[in-house]
């Protein structure tokens, strides 16, 4: 066995899964993915890699050839995740093209069904695009062309994939941030978040 592949289904707590690959012979991951598409890669993965797996474990040493495998499967299902989340033509429609790292933010963004703190957005970048030096800027672009939405209380920053002014509820327990539902009462531990125009 010379790569091994390793799922993470809530990585650091930010219920986020994290994927990794990484071979043998290197010290640093051959390739990680974190988010929905993540746990989507391990899906679809699985019934291949349940042949080398353990019921208690979620590492699992794999040929080389699977971990090609895995490497063709999740570029499929990227693009078809860009297709599906109409990524590109919506960064086009923007004018923010070319840029294959605002796709990869947005993608993610708009696949996760959390609102996603300032964290939770560094661990992405972090952990699929560690090369883009400018991830604050790529963040505003996506504010300030309106396909995301900043949700910001006192010290606490969350993005949210719907850009149009909406109520939110923010957990100060947990410190999670969701959407708002007239019909559940608000507890004394969370706090209505009111949507601003823009």
């Amino acid at each position: 066995m010379n790569w091994t592949i390793k799922y993470t289904p809530k990585w650091k707590n930010n219920q986020e899964a994290l994927l990794t690959l990484v071979s043998s012979h290197q010290r640093h991951p051959l390739r990680e993915w974190y988010g929905p598409l993540a746990e989507l890669i391990f899906c679809s993965s699985y019934k291949h890699l349940s042949k080398h797996i353990s019921m208690t474990t979620q590492q699992f040493d794999i040929e080389k050839q699977l971990a090609q495998f895995i490497l063709m499967q999740a570029c499929f299902l990227h693009q078809k995740c860009l297709h599906e989340y109409q990524v590109n033509q919506d960064t086009k429609k923007a004018g923010l093209t070319n840029n294959n790292d605002l796709a990869e933010l947005l993608l993610f963004i708009r696949m996760t069904s959390n609102h996603p703190n300032q964290h939770s957005l560094m661990t992405f970048h972090n952990a699929q695009i560690p090369w883009c030096d400018d991830f604050e800027t790529r963040i505003d672009n996506l504010i300030n062309s309106k396909l995301i939405q900043h949700i910001r209380y006192k010290n606490m920053d969350f993005f949210d994939k719907n850009p149009y002014p909406h109520d939110h509820i923010l957990d100060l327990h947990d410190k999670v941030l969701f959407d708002y539902q007239q019909n559940f009462p608000i507890r004394e531990h969370q706090k209505l978040i009111v949507g601003k125009l823009f």
